[in-house]
């Protein structure tokens, strides 16, 4: 489906819905069995109640009585089951019409948290049906519910399929509550999809304890999900690295760094460059610049999945160490201004290896544009290229990667500190550029943000961006820079607002 043929994405989808449609086969059997015990179930309790209440009033009433409650009760007892037939009738009818998008109701919601063994599931077979079909139901729900491509939105609707992100969470939980492969499946999906996608977004429920949300973040269920696969898999480092990712979710970054660094060898070269990113990633937030650039450049050598990425964090984490020991250090920081340029010119060559959708990674075309951008200036200004940087390029891919909603306090005064025009070496040309000066109003923006400074952030972004016309950034680079640079013409292929009217 990543190919970027139609072709072969409609002949993967059809796929999917033959397995769709054998999961759904045994949802709606499971659903009727559901039904019938459940109303069993109801009916047996409210039949238990209303004996004792019968016998209660015949010893005090005599058998008249007895006889006229029973006949009402009865009535009762007839409506409730009606009442609750009719709610499990409308969870089978929408389970057949509209497998895929039906909206969780009250009683939907009710069924999916019964406790399997009081409704006879309890041998092994049916268990590992009951959780592999939740787990597998589960994850293509909470797929498609992710996918936003328009050509895979499109052939979503041609072969009937619609995510159902609630849903989707829903089941999974329920696969995650047994002591099987399947529950361990479903925690990796669960706590990979919260730690990974929802912890990198802005905008979820505040409210840390509204755990019935399984589409934000359930904070206490995770924590809870995360104990049990850690008593269960003591020995897993997957597990482990998940309770680092937790850590980093709690802006405990130093935490985090610390399980991750002990978590390095594994026997499974996945988990091992899974981790290795990770800690990548967290000490680049945590602003160990050393660590960083040896993680990344680690990274290069496990995976080839981005290369030029690899290289160019690298090379900016050694240029945060040259301007740090610019002024205590220039023998030192000459060494390390020497490697970053090294592994930031090494990136743009390396870009367009790997492709998703015939078309490049959005890192890879941001890098290239980056370094071409400093090399143009270099030449202008008639300095080296480390010199010509700007704008923290660090702290700049810590609000691409949204690290600031993971940094603690001191990180984000750190953060504060790297924006200081003082350290780029040439603050009055920097201070004079619109654009740099948008770039820089956009990452102060977010960390201010992130600090609680919030009339600080709107003042930045106020002043510095929204004070100015769109064509005033699209148009820059290409003015300031001679005709038939090679910025112009990476912008010409790769940018949208290139025609902008403006």
């Amino acid at each position: 489906m990543l190919s970027g043929s139609v072709t072969e994405a409609i002949r993967g989808f059809m796929k999917l819905r033959k397995a769709y449609q054998t999961l759904d086969g045994i949802m709606q059997i499971e659903s009727k069995y559901l039904k019938a015990k459940m109303a069993g179930r109801r009916y047996s309790v409210t039949s238990a109640a209303l004996s004792r209440q019968q016998t209660e009033k015949s010893l005090e009433n005599g058998s008249s009585l007895l006889n006229e409650d029973y006949e009402k009760s009865q009535a009762n007892i007839n409506g409730n089951l009606q009442e609750e037939s009719d709610l499990l009738d409308e969870l089978a009818s929408s389970e057949t019409r509209q497998p895929i998008r039906p909206t969780i109701t009250r009683t939907q919601s009710r069924l999916l948290d019964v406790e399997p063994a009081s409704v006879g599931i309890k041998s092994h077979t049916d268990i590992f049906i009951h959780s592999g079909t939740r787990l597998c139901y589960g994850i293509l729900l909470l797929v498609f519910s992710m996918i936003e491509n328009p050509m895979f939105n499109r052939i979503l609707y041609i072969v009937g399929f619609s995510g159902d992100r609630e849903r989707g969470t829903r089941y999974l939980w329920q696969a995650a509550r047994f002591d099987n492969f399947n529950s361990a499946i479903a925690g990796f999906v669960l706590l990979g999809f919260y730690n990974n996608f929802i912890m990198f977004s802005d905008v979820l429920p505040t409210d840390s304890t509204a755990d019935d949300d399984l589409a934000g973040y359930p904070k206490t269920r995770c924590l809870h999900l995360l104990a049990d696969m850690r008593k269960r898999y003591p020995d897993s480092k997957f597990w482990k690295l998940e309770e680092a990712r937790m850590h980093s979710a709690n802006r405990n970054l130093s935490a985090s760094i610390k399980i991750l660094a002990d978590n390095g060898e594994s026997h499974m070269k996945q988990i091992a460059t899974i981790n290795v990113f990770e800690l990548s990633l967290t000490s680049m937030f945590y602003h160990d610049y050393e660590l960083c650039a040896r993680s990344w450049l680690q990274c290069a050598e496990l995976s080839s999945w981005s290369p030029c990425l690899y290289h160019y964090q690298a090379g900016i984490a050694y240029l945060e160490i040259y301007r740090d020991l610019r002024q205590s250090d220039p023998k030192q920081a000459e060494i390390y201004k020497k490697k970053a340029t090294e592994s930031i010119r090494k990136a743009p060559p390396l870009a367009g290896k790997q492709k998703v959708m015939s078309k490049e990674l959005p890192f890879d075309i941001y890098i290239r544009r980056k370094v071409l951008k400093w090399e143009e200036r270099a030449k202008a200004w008639k300095v080296d290229l480390a010199d010509a940087t700007g704008t923290s390029p660090v702290t700049e891919m810590i609000f691409l990667w949204n690290g600031m909603k993971k940094q603690g306090p001191e990180e984000l005064q750190k953060s504060l500190d790297k924006l200081s025009w003082d350290r780029t070496g040439l603050p009055e040309k920097y201070e004079k550029d619109t654009d740099e000066k948008a770039v820089h109003a956009s990452i102060l923006a977010s960390v201010l943000r992130n600090m609680g400074r919030y009339e600080e952030a709107r003042e930045a972004l106020t002043n510095h961006i929204l004070n100015h016309e769109r064509c005033v950034f699209t148009a820059l680079l290409t003015i300031q820079l001679s005709s038939g640079s090679g910025l112009e013409r990476c912008l010409k292929s790769t940018s949208p607002m290139h025609n902008d009217p403006c």
